[in-house]
């Protein structure tokens, strides 16, 4: 294959492949955190954040000029180096282009090529880091995962088939611990009142759950010690403008909740796209309802209205979670790629690995790994915001140095 195949262009401005970004969508293959409409929220609410230049690159056939994928990326300004980034901004889960319909570009030998041109029209940076790469997705392969110098992602994804009888799809997911536990919690819940599933369909139900949500994600990322995502504002913003504007165009993200009574005793946020749910938020009451499982129980109830709407396959993101295996989870495998570019990104690359090394070996030792992980958790506890380094936190040191070394406990 001639190297000379692939031609590759730097877009500042989303507007300019907009119409191409539709077409490749309505012809083409896409992931939900790559979708135009996704990306069109992202831009609007999290893209401006000091530092941070968006862009897309579109590589296309040289001769024909046909359009074969578009990468959302951005330039990261951190304290002394840039980062050339897939654009995720905290809330895409996975990292692949918008691809065009056919299958071309997963021969490894072009991959190579296709690379060298993508990185021709990058802005200049001293590193470029790209995580969470999965290999494949609903079939398709990912021509990231081909570049070279991928290696092996510390964390996976998990999915599972949901096609059959809707009425029987949770029993025949679940392994028998979870069958129980779903047992039990309906038994509990029912005891407590009259247990209904809701699906929000209104700006009225949004203005309930949202907030819902939020306070019990808090209170349970506050009791468990762990760094919450959603305490920023810029972050909720997104998610609640996500669900909004899926409700006029009957869109990407959702909302569902679990209720006793009156009582919105579980929340999920979620993305429904071509066939697919899947999961990024579920939120649930702790105290006295903690013996009821609600968030599991929750969870049941969407995995039957999702095979009752007619989707194949749940997606239960990244991350380890026994529940995602309990409800029939399969785990992926997911690459990443980071390649210095200058000497200051080599540097950057060299103290990264150190500290992934270093977290291995704790890990390697179960008591001191226990140690690290209560007492980082009880300083996030008492700081309730300390969770990851921040350029403006002055705290104890000892803090921060436990923050940079253990986000494993996230």
């Amino acid at each position: 294959m001639p190297e000379s195949r692939f031609e590759a262009l730097c877009h500042d401005d989303l507007n300019t492949v907009t119409g191409v970004w539709s077409d490749l969508e309505r012809s083409g293959f896409v992931t939900p955190f790559q979708s135009l409409q996704w990306i069109e929220v992202l831009l609007r609410t999290l893209a401006g954040l000091p530092n941070t230049r968006f862009f897309v690159v579109e590589v296309r056939d040289r001769h024909s000029q046909s359009p074969l994928m578009l990468l959302p990326m951005c330039l990261v300004q951190h304290r002394g180096y840039r980062v050339v980034e897939f654009a995720s901004f905290d809330v895409c889960d996975l990292s692949m282009p918008v691809l065009a319909g056919n299958d071309a570009l997963v021969d490894p030998k072009d991959a190579e090529y296709l690379w060298q041109a993508v990185v021709s029209v990058l802005p200049p940076a001293d590193l470029i880091e790209i995580t969470q790469i999965p290999k494949q997705y609903r079939g398709r392969v990912n021509p990231l995962a081909c570049v070279p110098g991928t290696v092996p992602a510390s964390v996976s994804r998990y999915e599972a088939s949901i096609e059959g009888d809707p009425a029987k799809i949770v029993e025949g997911l679940a392994n028998s611990q979870t069958r129980r536990i779903l047992k039990t919690s309906n038994r509990r819940l029912s005891e407590r009142g009259t247990v209904r599933f809701a699906v929000a369909e209104t700006r009225e139900d949004l203005d309930q759950l949202f907030p819902v949500m939020l306070a019990q994600r808090q209170e349970r990322f506050l009791e468990l010690g762990r760094y919450d995502l959603l305490t920023r504002s810029d972050i909720q913003t997104f998610y609640d403008s996500a669900v909004r504007s899926s409700l006029s165009t009957d869109g990407l993200a959702r909302m569902w909740a679990l209720f006793v009574n009156d009582e919105p005793i579980a929340t999920c946020l979620g993305l429904v796209h071509k066939q697919s749910f899947t999961l990024l938020i579920i939120t649930m009451a702790g105290g006295s309802w903690a013996s009821c499982s609600p968030g599991i129980a929750l969870l049941s109830r969407i995995i039957q209205w999702s095979a009752e709407q007619g989707l194949t396959r749940i997606d239960f993101s990244v991350s380890d979670a026994s529940y995602k295996t309990g409800l029939g989870g399969r785990p992926e495998a997911m690459l990443e790629l980071k390649l210095p570019v200058t000497t200051v990104g080599r540097t950057v690359h060299a103290v990264g690995r150190s500290l992934d090394d270093l977290k291995a070996r704790l890990k390697a030792h179960p008591v001191l790994f226990a140690f690290a992980r209560k007492l980082v958790r009880s300083a996030r506890r008492s700081g309730r915001r300390i969770g990851t380094l921040r350029l403006q936190y002055k705290g104890p040191t000892h803090v921060i140095w436990f923050n940079i070394l253990m986000p494993f406990c996230l």
